[in-house]
């Protein structure tokens, strides 16, 4: 198990490096799309832009954009996984607020210039549009709920399903053909617009939008160091404090690559039965402490004896409560699992489910 965590980080590497993204390259990436823009800005007479139609091709143009990101998207999760799903519990830590900006920006560049030409239309009492148009801005709208979704609704989920592509496929296959409509549509409305430096003016906001597609993968690219460095303290730690293989194999499965759904059944098995013996050996020593109050005259020290009393039952309340919360939070981690993992097998379907009720009856 020592062996493997130095092997999976140099694999991690290799993988990083034979894709081509590294760092240095994207970062060398954002720097010449930064010079190409300035060239381009440099060229262009906006003075002489008539700013309607110039709006209409700024949306236009993001909304090409932006539809051949999802199209690349599409690509990417249409290839099933053949590798076994494994239940990972996430972690709390937060994402980076530069994906929230990043994400704003491809949403907005699409929203804005939208919202810009119906208020001007609204203002000139003309609002006629081409059918290509209406159905650019009723998706465009879409985008508005989307970035509305992400970024102010909370995921709650207790675990992820690591390797699943059931629900890839379907979003996959919806990404794309809306995409590929979309990309015609723009087209379309391009080359029926006229407007001077039109190819330059087009050619800038693809490159405008593309900095943001390399920023995520920028982003990405840092969650993998972050991976990689993680796995660099284990392995430190590993040899430091000499741990054992099975402890080893503990912390991948809990922190890093998840549980095979069998394993996790029976982690979870074993998390239960022991919190049981816990709760059963606390209980009774609560009850034990409890007989002392019969020693207490309760007619000659009726503070001291309501004192212990209440004690004790405020030490009762506070193991109910413990109890009451570990039973109802494996509730909805088992509950989830189940609705996250389609492909788990009868028999492990059912010893979960009876697990959900041993936990009820419990709680109860």
């Amino acid at each position: 198990m020592r062996d493997y965590i130095t092997k999976l980080n140099d694999r991690n590497l290799q993988r990083k490096k034979a894709t081509g993204f590294t760092n240095y390259v994207l970062y060398s990436l954002i720097i010449i799309i930064a010079f190409k823009i300035i060239d381009l800005v440099g060229r262009i007479n906006f003075q002489e832009l008539e700013t309607y139609e110039f709006t209409k091709l700024t949306w236009y143009s993001f909304c090409l954009s932006l539809a051949l990101y999802f199209t690349y998207y599409s690509f990417v999760t249409s290839f099933n996984n053949t590798s076994t799903v494994r239940i990972l519990k996430k972690s709390r830590k937060k994402e980076t607020y530069f994906l929230s900006i990043i994400i704003s920006g491809f949403f907005l560049s699409t929203i804005i210039p939208a919202t810009i030409i119906l208020w001007k239309d609204y203002n000139s009492k003309n609002l006629e549009y081409s059918i290509f148009e209406i159905i650019l801005f009723i998706l465009t709208a879409v985008n508005l709920l989307f970035l509305i979704v992400v970024l102010f609704s909370k995921n709650n989920d207790l675990y992820e399903a690591i390797n699943k592509t059931d629900d890839n496929e379907i979003l996959s296959k919806v990404f794309f053909i809306v995409s590929f409509f979309i990309i015609v549509s723009s087209i379309y409305l391009l080359s029926d617009i006229n407007i001077i430096d039109k190819i330059n003016l087009v050619l800038l906001c693809l490159l405008t939008f593309s900095i943001f597609a390399i920023s995520e993968k920028i982003i990405d690219s840092h969650k993998e160091d972050v991976f990689s460095k993680d796995l660099e303290n284990l392995e430190y730690e590993v040899y430091l404090k000499d741990i054992s293989d099975n402890d080893i194999r503990d912390i991948f499965q809990k922190k890093y690559m998840g549980f095979l759904i069998n394993d996790w059944i029976k982690y979870k098995e074993s998390q239960i039965s022991n919190e049981f013996e816990k709760y059963e050996k606390e209980t009774a020593d609560i009850e034990l402490k409890e007989k002392e109050i019969f020693s207490v005259d309760k007619e000659q020290y009726p503070i001291e004896y309501q004192g212990r009393k209440n004690k004790f039952k405020e030490l009762k309340d506070i193991l109910e409560s413990k109890k009451k919360m570990f039973f109802e939070s494996n509730i909805n981690e088992i509950d989830e699992v189940l609705k996250k993992d389609s492909s788990i097998k009868l028999e492990d379907f059912n010893k979960l489910k009876d697990l959900i009720i041993q936990l009820s009856s419990n709680k109860k």
